[in-house]
């Protein structure tokens, strides 16, 4: 939510207390709202990461770890100082914009890199790399790892200069630097501690033979990665990233600024800086995976099955598949007269079954409340899908102790016949959901278009917004 908006909001509401205040204000604004999962991944990230809100051309901090602190030197950042252009230099306001627009506009990453002011007043070069996540109307979540790139930028300045080859450069900076040959195997010139390292090496042991760059080119993208660097034109500087394979078969992946030259011979070669992004990597997975999952269970959350599913059936060559929807039976009563520690516990334990009762393939989510769901790719067999649900409701029924027996109902769909799209797939399967709770519960019904529309009469469905 953008600063005048909670202002005015704070001013219509002086004398709540801070408690009633802050859930109000969850209430309004949905992309803020914490998730106890994501907020101890962030503080152990040993990378700064933040969460942003792009509104129209206004870009705000909503949340920061303890590793973005200590980076920026900076407490209670986002209270008082939550725009980004107050701490960005001007000059690089507008690409810092752009590169959050290209992130919503193609949901997926964007990188850029820009001047920033210090806690202590000290100006460092930073880079971001976004991520689109999330969007509610026109505003659009994003999260963001950020590294201090200043002495890659200041080597990358050097090599412009042509003087980052002497030894007092090759040793200050932290990254990467190596010097290939641009033709054949790619001969390696000059490689400082920090590239040596990157490859496996001692300094000693790696200059006792000859290396050839292309021998840490990794798989299939070996070729990729030549034909990009064959491209380069003289003196201009690229920035590529590829994976790396060193001599102990780790597998790094590598952002490299080269320069394509001539050295005092006359041999064309390339200059590049290395910087090792494994871990800033593996981080965005971790932060993408746990951005799908339901916080309690593990399960897919509502917004990641949605996806997925719809992904599948887009891809599929067949597009066939079943989608389940499942209700644990009398799950209201047994949460209100036991409480909502026992209910949690029901909850994992039907995610439990769930997934000993599917394959590894099938998509399982928990979509809110005991509401679950379960898409099986290519299974289009009635009988089949019968026998999964039957299997799946004997498996509640005969669980646990007798206080926390589960039963369950379910409802079952099929692609295509029954719906192309995951809106069509869901509505129906609800529909046949519904026909299992009027049998008698603790059964699974299939999808009878004969008999949906009497029963959806019956029943004052309200469908969920699909997006």
């Amino acid at each position: 939510m953008p600063v005048a908006e909670y202002e005015e909001y704070l001013q219509n509401h002086q004398g709540m207390e801070v408690a009633l205040m802050s859930r109000q204000i969850e209430k309004l604004d949905p992309l803020s709202l914490r998730d106890p999962q994501l907020d101890l991944l962030f503080d152990t990230l040993p990378n700064a990461v933040a969460i942003y809100e792009l509104f129209g051309d206004s870009i705000e901090m909503l949340r920061v770890n303890q590793a973005f602190i200590h980076l920026m030197g900076e407490t209670d950042i986002v209270l008082h100082r939550p725009s980004v252009f107050s701490v960005v230099e001007p000059v690089f306001h507008q690409s810092v914009r752009e590169a959050f627009h290209r992130a919503v506009e193609e949901k997926s990453t964007a990188e850029c890199v820009y001047l920033r002011q210090m806690a202590n007043g000290e100006k460092r070069w930073i880079q971001i790399r976004l991520n689109y996540v999330a969007h509610n109307e026109d505003r659009q979540l994003l999260y963001g790892a950020l590294t201090d790139v200043t002495d890659l930028k200041q080597a990358e300045a050097r090599i412009e200069e042509q003087n980052w080859v002497e030894e007092r450069i090759y040793k200050a900076v932290p990254c990467g630097i190596a010097e290939f040959d641009a033709s054949g195997k790619m001969r390696i010139y000059q490689a400082n501690h920090a590239a040596i390292e990157m490859l496996g090496y001692g300094e000693k042991e790696f200059w006792l033979v000859p290396r050839y760059f292309e021998d840490y080119l990794y798989g299939e993208q070996k070729e990729q990665v030549k034909q990009q660097l064959a491209r380069i034109s003289e003196n201009h500087v690229e920035i590529i990233e590829y994976p790396l394979q060193n001599r102990r078969g780790e597998l790094l992946w590598i952002h490299d600024s080269v320069k394509r030259l001539k050295n005092e011979k006359g041999q064309d070669i390339y200059q590049s800086v290395l910087t090792d992004l494994t871990r800033q990597k593996d981080v965005e997975e971790q932060l993408r995976d746990a951005m799908m999952r339901d916080a309690l269970t593990g399960l897919y959350n509502r917004k990641a099955f949605e996806q997925l599913v719809a992904d599948r059936l887009r891809t599929s060559k067949t597009g066939t598949g079943t989608f389940m929807m499942l209700d644990i039976d009398n799950f209201k009563q047994a949460n209100d007269k036991n409480g909502h520690l026992y209910g949690d516990v029901l909850l994992i334990k039907a995610a439990t079954l769930l997934q000993n009762n599917l394959r590894d393939r099938d998509i399982i989510a928990r979509l809110g409340g005991d509401e679950f769901a379960a898409f099986l790719p290519d299974v289009d067999a009635p009988e089949i899908a019968r026998q999964r649900g039957e299997s799946i409701t004997y498996a509640f029924s005969i669980s646990g102790a007798d206080q926390k027996k589960l039963t369950c109902s379910i409802g079952i769909a099929f692609a295509p016949v029954h719906g192309t799209s995951f809106a069509e797939l869901y509505i129906h399967a609800d529909q046949a959901l519904y026909s299992a709770k009027k049998i008698g519960k603790n059964c699974c019904a299939l999808y009878q278009p004969e008999t949906a529309e009497e029963e959806s009469e019956e029943k004052e469905m309200s469908l969920p917004a699909l997006g």
